[in-house]
């Protein structure tokens, strides 16, 4: 709607994508993505999410449509898998959409199971056994058992962190021309480190501070 406001020439068309991951340390299908997701139900607009792989592969992770549930701050979680010899992947998500409609995304995380080489889970002398989808713990020659030779544990998988943006860290700057103070909204354009944006599909006019994929609080 804000962007709209200086009567754009066309619909929101836009799309933004993270840093390279590193998958050389993780073990296959393990990754996962989870970000906060506000969305308002409307036929006017639609968005995805896809991944990119150095092997060339491709993986949607979502689809939506006019048809997806209106929802606010939701939790989304998606199981990554990777294909054989990946090494590096990226994810981007896309919006298209017009006057009064909006996709906001927040706490993107990228999780993944190390393997043994990069971070050991075995506690008290236990000996690391990797194998092709996750890794154990010989607690032979140890006085413990457990599957982290530790008792009690009730602790999953040690993780990596690939990714954990929560976008909080972004110098923001103030509307200018807003109505009042309330309306002011603090923005930027400028992506976090490494990240990129693509704006190439939107069409002049429009408000600047809303055009594309903004940062915002």
């Amino acid at each position: 709607d804000e962007y709209d406001d200086t009567s754009a020439s066309t619909p929101l068309n836009v799309q933004v994508t993270t840093p390279q991951l590193d998958l050389t340390q993780v073990l296959a299908s393990t990754v996962s993505l989870e970000f906060r997701s506000s969305w308002q139900q409307s036929s006017s607009h639609s968005s995805m999410a896809f991944v990119t792989f150095d092997t060339g592969d491709n993986q949607t992770l979502l689809s939506w449509t006019g048809t997806q549930v209106a929802h606010y701050s939701q939790l989304f979680q998606y199981a990554i898998n990777i294909p054989e010899g990946a090494n590096q992947m990226n994810i981007t998500f896309t919006y298209q959409g017009t006057n009064g409609w909006f996709w906001t995304l927040d706490d993107i995380v990228v999780n993944a199971v190390s393997n043994c080489a990069e971070a050991n889970p075995c506690q008290n002398g236990g000996r690391c056994v990797q194998s092709s989808q996750d890794r154990t713990c010989n607690c032979a020659g140890s006085d413990f058992t457990g599957r982290y030779c530790t008792e009690p544990t009730t602790s999953t998988n040690p993780e990596v962190t690939l990714l954990l943006e929560d976008f909080n860290h972004l110098p923001l700057f103030c509307v200018a021309d807003e109505e009042s103070e309330r309306d002011r909204a603090h923005f930027s354009h400028d992506p976090p480190q490494y990240w990129e944006i693509d704006n190439s599909g939107m069409g002049t006019g429009g408000r600047e501070e809303f055009r594309g994929w903004s940062f915002m609080r």
